[in-house]
């Protein structure tokens, strides 16, 4: 039936079958079906019959797989029923079945392995046109394991039978029989069909190619030959039985030996160690010279053989751009570093690997939903869900990522304890009403974040909790889950929607996933949340997604069997190490052993081996220059390289040398090394903002402090809205610690309290035990029950009789107006004030005039005689000199004396004799000097109420040019603005020496 065809193993193999197409077709050629087994073999055969023609132009024939020719058939032929469930998930479906045989009952974690076992078996058997349902167990020389084995497949098969009672094979097997059986080939016309590049060929896929021959005039089996070169005759002369199934011929052999329905030829023996036979050939070693091929190049470590890989391919590309090269590795981790390095050399890449739908976004939200529900809100998945780039549950971006953030807080400070969703709400409403008692004014975003979580996550918690239900409950409660979590994005097709773009792939391969399951829905049986959830997520790891790729790129990192059949300019064979050729692992089938295989004509481990060992072979050949390369460290340990290599190495006189160290590539627009620190030196040090910002209409004393230390601070901070990431510890934190002192000391001092009583009675033991009880209080509601932060307290207490001390002898003198008050006065009313004083600030418009100057008194006094006030502001840390506020470098207690004068605090005359103090609040130095303040009654006022307004305005005008360095300073001094800002870096300050021609500052 089939005229032999034979291409030698060490000619480029696609090209070869062109020119063979070419003379054995002449005219004929569109008229000829050409079979091979991979579809990118398909197109690159057919740019080779294009180059093998010579001309501009050429009518190709029809190239195509089996299984596109099967389905080519399927639509001549009539309408055929569909699949009961789909392809992917038939071992997710039978699995839950499996629970009730009794050989499976007490091991009910191995069902789902089991089922996928059973499933490849199934189709495995009806690829060998055997009926898995009249398999026969060996006869009377059969073992009572296979009699065990052959009746529990029957059994399964009944099992699978009744609920899956037709798969894509059945179809297929449809398609064949109805064409074998038909009397004239029902599919396109073929003059000639070629069959080629088959090296592992089921029986009834041979069926379908020699129906297909039987149709044609002309049928052509392509088959491989060893060949005269040197480099086959030393691969094959390693294999001393030339007939076991472990011969790299070995699959070629019995492929078309299926084909041709014929015994496979014996290649005969010969039982001569191979160490023999590599000696018997002329110089093995010239094979491994550095002229000839291929290039053997171990390497110290994995992250060492991808440099070395990515150096080969840029400098093959560097002298030869026009090259084809591709990376060929069974890593997909040394595949995935390869193709980063390259990309980040510049290069755009065929990367044919895929990564699970897990790893993706969309996977990843699926997950945290299902993972949070079945956990009822625990700390680990409710964050991931929190933080989700795809989530908002509707929120502004802003908003959300804010309270995110203040619950991610809460959690790791340890106020939130693991009891549920229930105690994360009672926990949520306690933190929000705490947040009111404060700031009456904040909104409750705890609360709003707990209903929004609760409205997601639904009717997920309710099956969590409740007895199993149907998968297509699951379906639509994890579905209306991601449109309440993730509203921006929807979970829909968009392709059918006019006007949208396409979904990215991982959103494709999860609405096909979703789709498979609601069709697969009725044929299992009801399921529990937890084991839905392991379904899913079995089921989002074993779905690869590729990337979107261009074709026909010039550089291709893929897989070991995707290069098989091309030919490269440069072809690198990558990561063959131990665990390679042959891969791991290496077991007995579950069911139906090695014996039972052998009688029945299907393939055990050893044909496993021989196909290893007929791609290893075809690799060696599929390049102009190949390059085999393997890490000699695994995981921190010695390893080895492949079984394969190591028969290419025992030819070698002398083993390869380890690669050298090569250097990492990156793109670069232009060399300007040189010319940098020149450039850096005379750039001008101050550059106008052309970027929108936000406009002015708030200030503040800290804002004020941060515009005249680092302009360009105040500009990222306020202008954009940027902001240091917060770091959250379980240790004391001066911010937190200072709140509480400062809450403490409030109701210590209130007019209506024991403290203040007590003082007014010049009783001290009162006084103290009323600090001592506020204390607690404070402290208490503020750190929750962490036993660590319960030393915020004892440190307070410490100070406890030194403030007592301090405002015995205070509170003869004063009497409280204020106490954590809020203040506010605009910049007209600051400038109209000035006026009156007879100084001449600077103009102002209209909007400049509303710009609001606010903040907080922590403490203002007035004096027993009504005509003199003093301003305090407490200071756990350490507190300016008088002689910094008398200069005006700090014009924290200027602010507030202003809002005095301006009549922001009630009861205090805005005539009176008017100072102010820093109180200490820091052991060993409490309370302050009423005798000497740091804001001396003399103080020229005006003077520094013109600086707050003139930095004021300077702060709104958003058109002049901002210094992306600070003024000149030495960055690391301890009084340095620069010392501890978070932007230090972007500023460039510490280049400001190396452009200098200074060392620059570490």
């Amino acid at each position: 039936m089939f005229n032999r065809h034979t291409l030698a193993l060490h000619e480029p193999f696609l090209p070869g079958l062109a020119r063979l197409l070419l003379d054995v077709c002449g005219d004929r050629l569109p008229r000829a079906l050409v079979l091979l087994p991979s579809s990118r073999a398909c197109g690159s055969l057919r740019h080779a019959l294009l180059a093998a023609s010579g001309g501009d132009g050429l009518l190709l024939p029809a190239v195509a797989t089996p299984s596109t020719l099967v389905e080519q058939l399927a639509e001549r032929m009539a309408e055929l029923a569909p699949a009961t469930v789909p392809q992917a998930l038939r071992a997710a479906v039978l699995a839950p079945r499996l629970n009730g045989l009794d050989w499976l009952r007490d091991r009910p974690g191995a069902a789902t392995g089991m089922a996928e076992e059973l499933v490849r078996i199934f189709d495995e058997l009806r690829r060998h046109e055997l009926d898995p349902d009249a398999l026969e167990d060996g006869g009377p020389t059969a073992t009572e394991l296979q009699i065990r084995d052959v009746a529990r497949v029957r059994e399964t098969w009944r099992l699978y039978r009744s609920v899956i009672t037709r798969d894509a094979l059945d179809r297929e097997r449809e398609v064949i029989d109805a064409a074998h059986a038909a009397d004239r080939w029902p599919g396109a016309p073929v003059n000639d069909l070629f069959a080629a590049g088959f090296s592992d060929l089921a029986p009834l896929t041979a069926r379908l190619i020699r129906t297909a021959a039987r149709g044609a005039e002309h049928a052509h089996l392509v088959s491989p030959t060893a060949g005269a070169d040197h480099l086959t005759r030393l691969y094959l002369a390693a294999f001393s039985d030339a007939d076991a199934p472990t011969h790299p011929l070995s699959p070629d052999r019995h492929a078309a030996a299926r084909l041709m329905k014929t015994d496979p030829p014996s290649l005969g023996r010969d039982s001569r160690p191979y160490l023999d036979r590599l000696a018997g050939l002329d110089e093995p070693a010239a094979v491994l010279a550095p002229a000839g091929l291929p290039l053997l190049h171990p390497c110290p470590d994995p992250e060492q053989e991808s440099r070395l890989v990515s150096d080969l391919v840029i400098d093959r590309l560097r002298r030869e751009p026009r090259s084809r090269i591709a990376v060929a590795t069974a890593d997909r981790v040394l595949a995935r570093r390869i193709a980063d390095q390259l990309t980040d050399a510049g290069l755009d890449l065929d990367a044919t690997d895929g990564e699970p739908l897990s790893n993706h976004a969309d996977g990843r939200l699926v997950w945290a939903l299902l993972r949070t529900a079945q956990t009822d809100g625990h700390a680990e998945p409710l964050l991931e869900l929190l933080t989700h780039p795809l989530v908002s549950f509707g929120r502004e971006r802003a908003e959300h990522r804010s309270r995110s953030l203040s619950f991610e807080k809460e959690l790791l400070r340890g106020r939130m304890v693991a009891r549920g969703m229930t105690g994360l709400r009672a926990r949520a409403e306690k933190r929000d009403a705490d947040v009111r008692a404060a700031w009456p004014e904040a909104q409750p975003e705890m609360t709003r974040l707990m209903d929004d979580l609760e409205g997601a996550l639904g009717d997920l918690l309710r099956l969590a909790k409740s007895e199993p239900a149907p998968m297509s409950t699951h379906l639509s409660a994890l579905r209306e889950a991601w449109l309440r979590a993730a509203p921006d994005t929807p979970l829909l097709d968009t392709t059918a929607l006019p006007g949208l773009d396409k979904p990215r792939p991982a959103r494709r391969a999860l609405l096909r996933l979703l789709d498979d399951l609601d069709i697969a829905s009725d044929c299992v049986p009801p399921l529990s949340a937890a084991e839905f959830a392991a379904m899913l997520a079995r089921l989002l790891g074993q779905e690869l997604v590729r990337p979107h790729r261009s074709v026909h790129l010039p550089v291709q990192v893929t897989g070991l069997l995707e290069a098989r059949l091309e030919h490269y300019d440069l072809l690198v064979v990558a990561g063959l190490g131990e665990g390679v050729f042959p891969d791991e692992p290496r077991s007995r089938t579950l069911l139906l052993g090695r014996p039972w295989r052998e009688r029945h004509g299907l393939p055990d481990w050893r044909w496993d081996l021989g196909l290893d060992a007929e791609l290893f072979l075809r690799l060696l050949h599929n390049g102009r220059r190949v390059v085999v390369t393997w890490s000699r460290e695994r995981d921190g340990q010695p390893a080895l390289p492949s079984p394969l290599v190591g028969r290419l190495l025992l030819a070698t006189a002398t083993p390869p040398e380890v690669a050298p160290r090569a250097s990492l590539w990156c793109a670069e627009a232009a060399d300007t090394t040189d010319t940098a620190q020149s450039a850096f030196a005379s750039e001008p040090r101050a550059r106008p903002v052309h970027a929108r910002s936000r406009p002015l209409t708030r200030l503040s004393y800290s804002a004020l402090s941060i515009y005249r230390d680092c302009p360009y601070r105040f500009l990222l901070e306020k202008g954009y809205g940027l902001r240091e990431q917060e770091r959250v510890f379980e240790e004391l934190q001066k911010k937190d610690y200072g709140s509480v002192a400062h809450e403490t000391m409030r109701r210590f001092l209130r007019d209506d309290g024991p403290g203040a009583r007590a003082l007014l009675a010049k009783d001290r033991d009162a006084a103290l035990s009323a600090l001592r009880l506020d204390t607690r209080e404070a402290f208490s509601a503020r750190i929750g029950d962490v036993a660590q932060r319960r030393l915020w307290a004892a440190a307070f207490l410490a100070m406890a009789d030194d403030i007592v001390d301090m405002e015995l002898a205070y509170a003869a003198d004063r009497r409280g107006l204020a106490r954590e008050s809020g203040f506010a006065f605009t910049l007209g009313e600051l400038h109209a004030w000035l006026s009156a004083q007879g100084a001449a600030p600077l103009p102002l418009d209209d909007d400049a005039a509303a710009i609001t100057c606010q903040g907080r008194l922590d403490r203002v006094d007035l004096g027993v005689d009504g005509a003199s006030v003093h301003v305090i502001d407490y200071k756990t840390g350490d507190t300016p000199t008088p002689r910094k506020v008398a200069e005006g470098a700090d014009l924290q207690l200027v602010v507030y004396a202003l809002a005095v004068r301006l009549g922001r605090v009630d009861g205090a005359p805005v005539d009176a004799s008017l100072t102010g103090s820093y109180y200490g609040l820091k052991p060993g130095k409490v309370g302050c000097d009423p005798s000497k303040p740091h804001l001396r009654a003399d103080h020229d006022l005006i003077r520094d109420g013109g600086v707050v307004l003139a930095t004021s305005l300077a702060m709104a005008d958003r058109e002049h040019a901002y210094g992306l360095i600070p003024p000149d300073l030495d960055p690391d001094h301890q009084d340095a603005p620069c010392r501890y800002c978070p932007w230090r870096g972007a500023c460039r300050i510490d280049e400001q020496g190396a452009a200098s021609g200074e060392e620059a500052t570490p």
